[in-house]
């Protein structure tokens, strides 16, 4: 089975203290199940210190539906999140205020489909065992050090 990147978000708390660090965090992991299936677990962390995680599965349709409401729900909050840090697999780490989310909610929606399609990603620790494999038998070429192309065996 392939292993795939997760999506990460990180709702850090207005109220988030230094020694707190990000224990204090919302997290939502979005995990690809199959084609155009996908597991949102959501991770809410309570002033206890307990963790309340809630689990579902969505098409791409309906997780750009859930992503939309719980981002309009985050920018009218009485007890607001600061920022949102996004964890994105072939992109960089971004952290965005949630004025700033809110201000810019569709093009991340559509950056969030256009992953949620081009999934799967294939992780670097797979990547390097593909190699790795490939790179003892003699018809195989890496091309930029990326990708294998198995070479056709002409002599067999």
């Amino acid at each position: 089975m392939q292993n795939h990147h997760k999506i990460q978000l990180r709702f850090i708390r207005e109220t988030r203290d230094i020694e707190d660090e990000d224990q204090r965090d919302d997290l939502l992991n979005i995990v690809h199940q199959q084609d155009n299936l996908l597991r949102f677990t959501y991770s809410e962390r309570s002033d206890d210190d307990s963790i309340n995680t809630d689990t579902n599965t969505f098409t791409h349709q309906d997780a750009v539906s859930y992503l939309y409401r719980m981002f309009w729900i985050t920018s009218i909050d009485e007890d607001p999140f600061r920022s949102v840090q996004f964890f994105i697999p072939g992109f960089p780490t971004f952290l965005m205020s949630v004025a700033a989310v809110k201000q810019n909610l569709n093009n991340i929606l559509d950056l969030f489909f256009s992953v949620f399609r081009a999934w799967p990603v294939i992780s670097n620790e797979e990547l390097h065992e593909c190699r790795e494999i490939h790179r003892t038998r003699n018809h195989v070429q890496v091309i930029n050090n990326t990708i294998p192309l198995i070479q056709p065996n002409l002599n067999a």
